[in-house]
């Protein structure tokens, strides 16, 4: 077998349990919403999904983009049969991140505990809210690295279960119990079962980690050379996880917490029209750089605009159902009062649309070496959606959000997406091939 076709085989088996997990994790996260719909009111459930996004950003922050250099310095160990070396970066790794993620989840706990962070009239500050928000945070963190080095272990079955669906799953099953023996809560109780859920997944998978490959232990020698080739990609990923949640941060502060609850509830939905690209693009990405780097820029644009076209098909095919049944789908999930959302969810679901049909732009431009124009192309269509949220959320709302969120989406993918032809003189968007000459495009992946 040839070094393509074993690393095809690879990438086919990755991309499948990549696919399983993904999709059990959207049906558990889809679930979720649902219970918590149940429990609490509209105004605590807004404030959950805003501390939903605060915890993903600010635990994020605190890696400093060890998940993402962690995969790719362990795969390089291993490709050149170095293991120790590669021990060596999982156990510094693992330590940064211990540390880093203790320092900001301290940090989380004292702002919280300050009284200056609030939702309405719900102040983050009481009870037990301010440990279990911290608590959130840091394992949250190492639940990523974790699972990221898996990743780098080409262990992609592990690293698809504790990236989202095992934690996911966890809570639905405890809320559900919440749900059926109490049959309404609080926040502080809804925020207890997602924390423990968080913790199990965390310890299980670190417990597999040192006992299947060896790595148990902590280091922190040799930090500054991890964190110097880290320290590009966090900027990058931090800037995009910071973008995508900043339409839930000036609608928060705009309107009140039952407006941020539907929008909330119907951002959660998009995931069904876009959990297929994302799991391509995750497979997709080794195929990119290993068939830059032989200089086979014709058989990477089939093999691109191919995969691009198998995520875009279903997408829009969802995308039809929520424009005919949007607002019915989420009043019959999430209650009555979530119909309203319907049109928020058809705005939203537009720009993703027009994202996928520039196909995996972004992630060609990070796999060819220009991530630095990903980064400014990323930051000034970013700028572009937060000053269109500011305008138009004091006339419009959610809607207002919605609309300037799914502008600053496709301008940003429009751009990257010429972009990849200016640099590399091929296109990214979804090929017809696949459906006119299957064949063809399939010999390109040999």
């Amino acid at each position: 077998m040839s070094r393509i076709d074993s690393l095809a085989v690879r990438i086919f088996k990755g991309g499948a349990w990549a696919f399983i997990f993904r999709l059990l994790a959207s049906v558990s996260g889809f679930v979720t919403s649902v219970l918590l719909a149940r429990l609490m009111a509209p105004a605590e459930v807004g404030a959950y999904f805003l501390l939903l996004s605060a915890v993903s950003v600010v635990a994020a922050f605190s890696l400093f983009g060890l998940n993402f250099s962690l995969v790719r310095l362990v795969a390089e160990a291993l490709g050149k049969g170095e293991r120790e070396t590669g021990i060596s970066v999982i156990r510094r790794g693992i330590g940064i991140a211990f540390i880093f993620s203790l320092i900001v989840s301290i940090l989380s706990y004292i702002l919280l505990c300050s009284g200056y962070v609030y939702s309405g009239e719900l102040q983050f500050s009481s009870g037990y809210l301010p440990f279990l928000v911290a608590a959130w945070i840091f394992f949250s963190a190492i639940l990523m690295v974790v699972s990221e080095i898996f990743r780098g272990l080409q262990n992609i079955f592990m690293a698809s279960v504790l990236s989202g669906f095992l934690a996911s799953f966890i809570s639905v099953l405890g809320l559900l119990a919440y749900w059926l023996i109490v049959g309404s809560s609080e926040l502080h109780d809804v925020l207890g079962v997602v924390v423990a859920s968080t913790i199990v997944s965390c310890l299980f998978g670190y417990a597999v980690l040192s006992i299947r490959s060896a790595c148990g232990g902590i280091s922190v020698r040799g930090w500054g050379e991890l964190l110097k080739v880290s320290a590009p990609l966090w900027l990058t990923n931090l800037m995009l996880i910071v973008l995508m949640q900043f339409d839930v941060w000036v609608l928060i502060s705009n309107a009140d917490s039952a407006t941020v609850g539907l929008y909330g509830a119907a951002s959660r939905v998009i995931q069904f029209l876009t959990f297929p690209m994302v799991v391509i693009n995750s497979a997709l990405m080794p195929i990119i750089s290993e068939l830059y780097a032989r200089g086979e820029r014709a058989r990477l644009e089939k093999v691109v605009r191919g995969a691009a076209m198998v995520g875009f098909v279903p997408a829009l095919i969802v995308f039809f159902l929520f424009v005919v049944w949007g607002g019915e789908l989420l009043g019959y999930v999430y209650g009555v009062e979530y119909g309203k959302a319907g049109p928020i969810l058809v705005t939203l679901a537009s720009g993703q649309l027009i994202s996928m049909a520039c196909g995996p732009a972004g992630y060609t431009l990070m796999m060819t070496g220009r991530q630095g124009l990903m980064m400014w192309v990323t930051l000034v269509t970013g700028i572009l959606s937060v000053a269109l949220s500011l305008i138009l959320v004091s006339d419009f709302g959610a809607q207002g959000v919605a609309i300037a969120t799914s502008i600053g989406l496709a301008t940003q993918c429009i751009v990257m997406w010429v972009s990849v032809y200016i640099t590399n003189n091929f296109w990214t968007h979804p090929s017809m091939d696949i459906v006119f000459r299957p064949y063809q495009l399939l010999k390109a992946l040999k």
